[in-house]
């Protein structure tokens, strides 16, 4: 894997596990903005697939996988979201390239769909997602301007839970000491989706216009 797949990557699948929490809470809900999917490997059977209407009810939707689970909750049919790493191995992106451009397109459509369908929260929502990325920056640079000491025990504390991620992830650890730059690219991409990707959305030479949350 490359520099940027480590670094960035899991900063993105914690922000996304923040929200998602226990896979158990998913499995079987009936709350539609808790229900997610992912689209590299999905499993139905032929007839809740067509119960859901297929893939061509979601053809306008740019996080599909997202919004074909939605579709399953909707009609009453269970998902089950599980972790396969002992079975297969995918990788997302392979550039930080091909990262900013994939998340500026999932992020902006997909997050406003975890909350509930209440026009103003998912629409303002977009705007203000990047924002606990500074739990992340904020310490650490306070600690190296000001030297103020809870801005250290905060740092270390930071470092800590980035070891254990990256241990996790199976990164060399020394990942954890970029710990505040992963999250200051993640907030980037977050913002860039949030102001070009919520309207207009830019993926392997293709423009789509997507509709307001």
């Amino acid at each position: 894997m490359t520099f940027w797949e480590r670094l960035v990557q899991p900063h993105v699948f914690v922000a996304l596990a923040a929200r998602v929490g226990d896979l158990r809470r998913i499995n079987r809900t009936r709350v539609e903005w808790d229900a997610i999917a992912n689209g590299q490997f999905i499993l139905t059977t032929r007839a809740a697939y067509e119960t859901v209407g297929t893939h061509q009810a979601v053809k306008q939707s740019v996080v599909d996988d997202m919004a074909l689970a939605q579709g399953y909750v909707r009609h009453h049919l269970d998902i089950f979201l599980t972790h396969g790493e002992q079975y297969m191995v995918t990788r997302m992106y392979r550039s930080l390239a091909g990262i900013v451009e994939g998340w500026t397109k999932n992020l902006a459509t997909g997050v406003p769909l975890a909350f509930p369908p209440i026009a103003l929260v998912r629409r303002i929502v977009r705007y203000l997602m990047w924002l606990p990325a500074l739990l992340w920056i904020v310490p650490p640079v306070a600690w190296a301007v000001s030297g103020w000491w809870w801005a250290g025990v905060t740092t270390l504390i930071s470092l800590g839970i980035w070891v254990a991620v990256y241990w996790v992830e199976g990164a060399p650890l020394t990942y954890a000491l970029l710990y505040p730059f992963g999250a200051g690219v993640v907030a980037y991409i977050m913002i860039r989706s949030a102001w070009r990707g919520s309207r207009k959305v830019e993926w392997r030479g293709r423009t789509y216009n997507t509709p307001h949350a």
